[in-house]
This record gives C-alpha cells, sequence and structure tokens, in this order.
C-alpha cells in the first residue's frame, strides 16, 4: 500500500478550510492497489436572484385638479361658515379641534358677512350704497321679487308704498361697517357727492311688480328688466323721459304705459317675449294733444316729451308677442 500524496500547496491557498478525512484505498481487480485523491470542497459562485438593488422611484401623487375662481371662493367661504357655526356652537363639534382653516385659528378673527354670495359680489345693500358714488346699479341674478325698498330709502330718502303682489319683502340684512367707519371716518358719500342713478339693471330675477316710486329717479337713462316675471308697469313708470335704452324683454306684460311712446331721447327698445297684444303708439298724442315740460313742484323730475311718437328711435324689438297688424297704429313713412 502506497501513501497518499500530501495536498498540494495550491489546495491548501484555495481552501482554507480543514480537509475531510482520507478515505480508504480500494483495490482494483488486478489486485493493485489505487490511490485515491483527497477531495477538498469545491467553492461554486451563485449570482444573486435579486440582482443590485435599483432605487425605488417614489409614486408621485395624482396632480390635483385646479379650481376655478369661483369655486375658490365658494369653498373660502364654506369653510368660514362652517369654522363660524362651530364657534357659535352649533354643529357636532366646536373648539380648537373644530378649525377649517389657518384663519380660524387666529385669535381675534372677524366673522364673516352675514349675507355671502357664491360669486363673491357686495351684499345687495352695499351694492345699493356704492350705487350713490358710480350712479349705476347692477343687481342682477339676486332672486329679487322687486326692487328692493332700501334702494329708495337709500338713494331718495322715502319709504316706498307697499306693492300688491309682494306685501312683505325680504329685509336686507344691515352692511359690515367698513375700515373706514372702523376708524371713525364717512365710508358714503355725503348728499353734495352722491351721484344721480342713471343706470338700473335687474336682469334674471323674479321680480313681479315695480314700485310707482320709480319716477322720482328722473335721471335714468338706461333700464334693464329683462328675464322677470312682471305683467304690468305703474303708470308712472312713462315719466321717465330720460330714458334712451330700455329693455323689457321675456317677462309676461300684457300692456305698457302709452307714455313711453313719448320719451324724446329713447333709441333702444326690446319689448319681445311678452304677451302684448297691441302697439298704440298714437294714442297719447290723440286729440292733439302735446307734452310740454312739467315739473310744477320744485324737488319733483322734469319730464320732457315728444311731439310724435320716439322720435329716435334706432332699434326696436317687439317679436314672440300677440301683436296682429292691425293693433299697431303706427304709420310707416313710404318710399
Amino acid at each position: 500500500m502506497s501513501r497518499l500524496p500530501p495536498p498540494s500547496t495550491r489546495d491548501r491557498s484555495r481552501s482554507p478550510m480543514k480537509p475531510s478525512p482520507s478515505p480508504s484505498p480500494s483495490k482494483s481487480r488486478m489486485g493493485t492497489t489505487t490511490p485515491v485523491r483527497a477531495t477538498t470542497p469545491v467553492r461554486t459562485r451563485t449570482k444573486s436572484s435579486t440582482g443590485p438593488r435599483k432605487p425605488v422611484e417614489k409614486e408621485e401623487p395624482p396632480p390635483t385638479p385646479t379650481m376655478s375662481i369661483k369655486e375658490q371662493i365658494a369653498l373660502k367661504r364654506a369653510e368660514a361658515k362652517k369654522a363660524m357655526t362651530a364657534r357659535s356652537g352649533g354643529g357636532d363639534g366646536g373648539g380648537l379641534n373644530d378649525m377649517s382653516s389657518l384663519e380660524d385659528a387666529i385669535p381675534g378673527t372677524p366673522p364673516p358677512p352675514p349675507e355671502e354670495d357664491i360669486l363673491g359680489r357686495w351684499s345687495v345693500r352695499e351694492t345699493i350704497e356704492r350705487a350713490r358714488s358710480s350712479g349705476s346699479l347692477n343687481l342682477s341674478s339676486r332672486s329679487l321679487e322687486c326692487l328692493p325698498p332700501e334702494l329708495y330709502e337709500i338713494h331718495l330718502g322715502i319709504t316706498p308704498d307697499a306693492l300688491k303682489l309682494v306685501p312683505n319683502p325680504t329685509p336686507l340684512p344691515p352692511s359690515e361697517p367698513s375700515v373706514a367707519q372702523k376708524r371713525g371716518k364717512r365710508d358714503n358719500p355725503a348728499w353734495f357727492e352722491a351721484q344721480d342713478l342713471q343706470t338700473l339693471k335687474a336682469p334674471n330675477n323674479e321680480i313681479l311688480e315695480i314700485q310707482h316710486e320709480i319716477s322720482l329717479f328722473g335721471s335714468l337713462k338706461v333700464i334693464d328688466l329683462h328675464k322677470n316675471k312682471l305683467t304690468s308697469l305703474p303708470r308712472t313708470f312713462g315719466d321717465l323721459a330720460s330714458l334712451t335704452s330700455l329693455d323689457l324683454s321675456n317677462n309676461a306684460l300684457t300692456s305698457i304705459p302709452t307714455n313711453i311712446f313719448t320719451f324724446p331721447d329713447l333709441t333702444h327698445l326690446n319689448l319681445s317675449h311678452n304677451q302684448l297684444t297691441s302697439l298704440p303708439f298714437n294714442e297719447p298724442f290723440a286729440s292733439g294733444r302735446k307734452f310740454e315740460a312739467s315739473g310744477g313742484n320744485f324737488f319733483a323730475p322734469t319730464v320732457n316729451r315728444t311731439t310724435s311718437p320716439l322720435p329716435r328711435l334706432a332699434n326696436f324689438d317687439a317679436s314672440y308677442n300677440k301683436i296682429s297688424a292691425d293693433a299697431i297704429d303706427l304709420v310707416l313713412p313710404s318710399f
């Protein structure tokens, strides 16, 4: 029997592990003994299944949709209203844990105005008050059943008579004091600084009736009352002789004061989409009557009338009514 050769130095350097014990030599069929080499464990390098770690990409949150200005205003006002309810003890919760916005956490924050508008407009009362400086009033889309009595109180200093169709209109809430008023200064113009009302626009409302005191606004040049529920106009409406534009379309008028046809400066008249059955242009001038400037009272507005029907009329629309050709007594010039 021969000894096993010692492990080579190469194997020693490769394998620091302790060699396993030598197996017993085996004999071959010829009777000779064959040496068996000692087997050393072989390390095999395996590739990592995971591979190199890649940086995990953070998922970006979906972009928030941008809101329009109207939506932002409505959201802010809803938050302020909710905070005001919580401070007053209403709602389910309250206190410091029920703050809808940063403004609510600041002590001394004034509450929102009592009358809110989703479009961010001034309140009706404040709009009327500001019209004293500009001479123009726009009350469109305010869900009004009549012109507010406060309009006559603020601009004319009078209280209009009660209406038959709207006997008890909803009173306007008082306006919040402005910064100037809080400092003891006058915010509204003085009586000698105020402008006469020249433009009155109140379309897209539910106005059923107009006060007869409307004639006291003798400086009115533009009136827009389209898309309301008017069935008639007061007789004194025919005293607004300074009008240059009058829009009464999309109402339910069955007749209009005939003195409207005596306005000397009226250039635009829209009576479409009503229930009119006739247009008596010449009725105010029957029996040769002539109108002259009137105004016996010093404080009453001066009414100037013309001697022929609407001499400066340029745009006239009376479509979608119930007017027959025989019900128009205007003689058109022949060419």
